[in-house]
């Protein structure tokens, strides 16, 4: 079993499951802290893939802080000052559950909400950003991260604004027609695909 705690900084802690334990087993596996203290949170499902583990950093994203630029309570305009801290990282367990260890961390991706997912067919971890822009754009970004590398694989902008806001929905990954991949988000203002050409 593994999961993100509530520590400053934020472990990765994996358990075992059982109803019983072998002899001379502990119940910790392991507790891996990932990303700064003082900036650190993980809001959503840690993503498995192999004997690795990747969490995501959502500190510092809050919806309920952006303005109200309808004046009907539609929050669709993004303040810039909260736009999350980056993060993403993998723990490995080692095969024979003797313990784990921090194989990279990306501090450059900023996923503030996303419900990421991984790909094990092409080795990418899909998120979903928003970035810091000097003009106050708040745009919003398809990024994928490698799994084996932790370095970005690509970035495709998706728009701009809170319209386009996931606020939590996560990421599915499904096919077009004529078998093409595509991922889908759902959004503020609806649901959003990208496929692959």
């Amino acid at each position: 079993m593994a999961i993100t705690d509530n520590a400053d900084p934020l472990d990765v802690v994996v358990m075992r499951a059982g109803d019983r334990l072998r002899h001379g087993q502990r119940r910790l596996v392991c507790q891996v802290p990932v990303f700064a203290k003082g900036a650190s949170s993980d809001e959503n499902s840690l993503i498995a893939m192999g004997q690795g583990l990747v969490a995501e950093n959502n500190y510092g994203y809050s919806l309920t802080d952006w303005n109200d630029q309808l004046g009907d309570g539609t929050p669709i305009g993004g303040n810039l000052a909260l736009v999350s801290k980056p993060g993403m990282a993998r723990v490995d367990v080692a095969s024979d559950g003797s313990g784990c260890r921090k194989i990279w961390t990306n501090t450059s991706v900023r996923p503030p909400s996303a419900v990421s997912k991984g790909d094990t067919a092409n080795g990418l971890i899909y998120t979903y950003e928003n970035l810091r822009d000097r003009r106050g754009a708040d745009p919003w970004y398809w990024t994928a991260v490698d799994y084996r590398t932790g370095k970005m694989a690509w970035r495709q902008r998706s728009g701009y604004g809170g319209l386009f806001n996931n606020h939590y929905a996560g990421i599915a990954l499904g096919e077009a027609p004529r078998g093409r991949p595509t991922l889908y988000l759902g959004g503020v203002g609806g649901i959003m695909a990208l496929r692959d050409r």
